[in-house]
C-alpha cells in the first residue's frame, strides 16, 4: 500500500531547481512512515491532523494537483520517457536541466537497477509552489524523486535524492532526568525531528541524530508572500526560551545571517548557545541571530528564560530553529530529546518526542 506521508527533504544528490522554495509547511496525514525507521520514543505518523491546520492552508488542494501533475513526470523518469519529463520543465527549469543532464541522473540511476516501486508519497505546500516527492526502495538504495509545482509554469525543480542507511540511532534508550518545554511560544511545526533518514535530515550525524529544525506556523503557512527575505518567515527574530535550567557552557556568536538560500557550512552551527541541563546532558540552540544572544558563558538561566532570537546563521538557507541534545558541549553524541506537556496535531501527551511534519504547542492552562 502506498502511504501518504509529509516527511521533509533530505540530503540532494542530483538536483536542478532554479528559484526553489526555501520555505516549507505541511502536515502528517494517514500513513505509516515511522513503520520501517529504527526504534526510538516518536509520535505514530498515524496521529489525527485537525482540519485547522490543513484546511486553512488550502493544502489540500495544493497538494492534489501537485500529485495529479508530478506523479506521471515521475512515472516518465522511471520508464526512461525522458522526452516527456522534459516537456513538462517550466522554460528556466528546461533550461537548466537539459534533456542531456536528465539522462544523466536516469542512467546513474538504471545501472544500480533502476528505481524499484513507488513505496510513499509526501508533499508539502508553499506560497511559492508546491514540493511533492515519491520514495523507492530498493536493494541499491533508497532512492527520492522530487519536484516543485507551480500551477502556471508547471514542474520548476527536479530533483533525485539518495538517503542516508536506516540504522539504530545512537543512545536510543536515554532518558534525561530533566523536563524540556519547547523553545519556542505558539504554533511550532517540526520540519526535521524523530527517528530514521525519512524524518529526520540529521540521521547520518551521531552527533546530531535526534536534533529538531523547528519554524513557526502562523495562518497559511510559516511565511508571509513573497516569502523572498528571512523578515518574510514567521520564525524569524522569534524569541528562543530556555527549554531548561542549567549553566550556559558555550556560546558562538557574530556571524552574519545569510540570505535565503544561501548557507555557511564553515560554521555549521552559526550562533549558538551550549547550555549544560544534566550532569554530562547539554542542550545545543542554534540558527541564532545575529546580535541576539542574550546569556554570556558561565549564566545560569531558568526554563523559560528568553536567551535569543531565532536567526538564519550558519550552515541553514531559510531561518529555524536547531535544538539537540548531546553528550559533550563539542565532539559530541546525540541524545533523544523529549520535551513535556505538549499538544501534538490536537492531541495532549505529558512527553512526547515530536516527529517531522507534526504541529507542537505547550499546553495552557485551559486545553
Amino acid at each position: 500500500m502506498i502511504a501518504r506521508v509529509m516527511l521533509p527533504l533530505v540530503v540532494l544528490v542530483f538536483a536542478a531547481c532554479p528559484d526553489a522554495p526555501p520555505v516549507v509547511d505541511g502536515d502528517v496525514s494517514s500513513g505509516d512512515a515511522a513503520e520501517d525507521v529504527a526504534s526510538g520514543p516518536q509520535v505514530p505518523a498515524d496521529w489525527p491532523q485537525p482540519a485547522l491546520y490543513t484546511e486553512v492552508a488550502g493544502y489540500g488542494t495544493r497538494c492534489d494537483a501537485a500529485e495529479n501533475a508530478l506523479i506521471p513526470v515521475f512515472d516518465a523518469f522511471r520508464a526512461g520517457d525522458l522526452s516527456a519529463v522534459q516537456d513538462s520543465f517550466s522554460t528556466a527549469l528546461a533550461a537548466e536541466l537539459p534533456t542531456s543532464a536528465v539522462q544523466t541522473l536516469f542512467d546513474g540511476v538504471d545501472a544500480e537497477g533502476g528505481l524499484g516501486p513507488l513505496t510513499s508519497i509526501r508533499c508539502i505546500a508553499v506560497d511559492t509552489g508546491v514540493w511533492f516527492w515519491s520514495t523507492h526502495d530498493t536493494d541499491a538504495a533508497l532512492y527520492r524523486l522530487g519536484g516543485t509545482y507551480d500551477g502556471e509554469q508547471g514542474v520548476t525543480a527536479f530533483t533525485l535524492e539518495v538517503l542516508p542507511e536506516d540504522a539504530p540511532g545512537p543512545n536510543a534508550d536515554f532518558t534525561a532526568s530533566v523536563e524540556f518545554a519547547l523553545p519556542l511560544k505558539g504554533l511550532t511545526y517540526v520540519l526535521w525531528g524523530g527517528a530514521g533518514p525519512l524524518l529526520n535530515r540529521h540521521w547520518a550525524s551521531p552527533a546530531e541524530a535526534w536534533a529538531y529544525d523547528l519554524v513557526v506556523w502562523e495562518g497559511e503557512g510559516v511565511c508571509a508572500a513573497p516569502c523572498g527575505a528571512n523578515e518574510d518567515h514567521h520564525v524569524f527574530g522569534r524569541t528562543v526560551y530556555a527549554p531548561a535550567g542549567g549553566t550556559v557552557v558555550r556560546v558562538d556568536s557574530g556571524h552574519p545571517d545569510q540570505p535565503l538560500g544561501v548557507s555557511d557550512a564553515a560554521v555549521p552551527y552559526g550562533n549558538s548557545v551550549v547550555i549544560e541541563v544534566a550532569s554530562g546532558v547539554f542542550l545545543r540552540l542554534a540558527q541564532l541571530r545575529e546580535g541576539s544572544i542574550s546569556v554570556s558563558e558561565g549564566d545560569v538561566v531558568m526554563q523559560g528564560q528568553a536567551i535569543a532570537e531565532v536567526g538564519n546563521s550558519g550552515d541553514s538557507e531559510a531561518p529555524h530553529l536547531h535544538v539537540g541534545l548531546a553528550d559533550a558541549p563539542a565532539t559530541a553524541t546525540a541524545l533523544p530529546l523529549q520535551f513535556s506537556d505538549l499538544v501534538i496535531n490536537g492531541v495532549d501527551l505529558n512527553v512526547a518526542l515530536p516527529i517531522a511534519g507534526t504541529f507542537v504547542r505547550q499546553q495552557v492552562p485551559g486545553d
